[in-house]
């Protein structure tokens, strides 16, 4: 497993220049002579052996290559993942003239998931204003929307315009200076901290680790699923056979895919599913943090995870508009419909929980917890919805 894994960072690092063996950000310090404006343990984490060049990618292979299922372990275990300094923003698994495979991953995505993160943000706690002010006025569900996405468009889009300009003039443009103004410069495209209360930090950090999980198993799903490189380890097949088998209504429900869709479509299913959900909730189960019960802690891990995709597809839908993204819509399912097909399974999940658990339904804010999971899930629809609306509105002003 070290040896191919030493293959997989030697063909990474011949493919982009980036030494596998380096820091990133040391790398990218030394490389640009600006002093980066990230934290000391991050510049001084040694990447020599590592599965990644850097310490945040690292520690989120760490945690799917010891608490995924147990038949993707080996195969996990060879495969590097790396972080690059191209503005394209993107995420790919390659294997180039029949090198051991490897992903990269872009700072120009990075920058893509912050401002959708920012416009997320802003959306949810619009939609939590508005639907605690209209409790009582049983609007319809789609005036309520209209009312929700007028208020955002009002509030939110004359930044965001501006902050899509400068998102096309760097990702498009191909400004040289882009990645060391936006390492050294803490203001440039930053995520506002002014303003946000403190559980909205806090679930900040928990969506960027969630986008950042469900981006990489993606990706490694393609290896997993052989869609790149070589046939994986037999029981690894075997394994997300059964998987897929498992989840063919949400790819039916997609509609009459081409190879390509149905590769992709595959590969956000088992990178949410069988790596990002399976892995936390192995983690969590391992040290039994369950202050709310096993059950209702799985149904919260679930939104979490749904949570982080869904914003995180719709930075993929703002690359690919912009048209700077060097996938688009033609090899891709449209993002519409990856999402549909997540919450399609999540969905299936919470019923299967609610349905055989024991547990009282009781949460934080009372009685009513399981609807209120279903409410959630629901909403995460609704907030995408509002959210794609602006960045069109956005765009149509480029």
């Amino acid at each position: 497993m070290k040896q191919a894994l030493r293959r997989s960072r030697s063909a990474f690092s011949q493919r982009f220049g980036v030494s596998g063996e380096q820091n990133y950000y040391a790398w990218l310090q030394e490389r640009t002579g600006v002093k980066l404006n990230v934290r000391p343990e991050v510049l001084g984490w040694s990447s020599r052996g590592q599965a990644s060049n850097c310490p945040i990618v690292n520690e989120i292979l760490d945690r799917y290559k010891k608490y995924s299922p147990w038949q993707l372990h080996a195969s996990l275990k060879e495969v590097f993942v790396g972080r690059v300094s191209f503005l394209s923003p993107n995420a790919s698994a390659e294997s180039s003239f029949g090198s051991a495979p490897y992903i990269a991953v872009s700072e120009g995505l990075y920058v893509a998931l912050d401002q959708c993160l920012y416009l997320w943000e802003n959306v949810g706690r619009l939609q939590a204003k508005v639907y605690a002010r209209v409790a009582n006025a049983k609007l319809a569900e789609d005036e309520l929307r209209q009312y929700i996405e007028n208020w955002a468009t009002k509030r939110e889009l004359p930044e965001f315009i501006a902050r899509t300009i400068e998102l096309k003039r760097f990702l498009v443009g191909g400004d040289p200076s882009f990645v060391a103004r936006y390492k050294g410069r803490a203001e440039l495209f930053e995520l506002r901290r002014e303003g946000v209360s403190d559980i909205d930090f806090e679930h900040r950090k928990r969506r960027i680790y969630m986008a950042e999980g469900f981006i990489i198993g993606h990706e490694l799903a393609h290896i997993l699923h052989g869609h790149v490189g070589a046939p994986v380890k037999k029981v690894a097949r075997a394994y997300l056979a059964d998987s897929v088998a498992a989840n063919m209504d949400a790819l039916h429900n997609a509609g009459e895919l081409s190879n390509e869709w149905m590769q992709e479509l595959q590969a956000d299913l088992t990178g949410y599913n069988e790596l990002l959900l399976a892995s936390n909730w192995e983690q969590v189960r391992r040290i039994g943090e369950h202050p709310l019960g096993p059950d209702r802690s799985r149904l919260g891990l679930i939104l979490f995870c749904v949570d982080g995709i869904a914003f995180t597809i719709l930075a993929m839908y703002l690359v690919s508009a912009l048209g700077a993204a060097p996938t688009s819509f033609s090899t891709h399912p449209h993002p519409d419909d990856r999402l549909a097909a997540i919450i399609n399974v999540a969905g299936k999940q919470i019923e299967q929980i609610i349905d055989n658990t024991t547990e009282l339904d009781h949460g934080p804010e009372g009685g009513g917890y399981f609807q209120r999971i279903r409410t959630a899930l629901e909403q995460f629809q609704v907030t995408y919805s509002i959210c794609k609306r602006t960045l069109e509105n956005a765009l149509n002003e480029l």
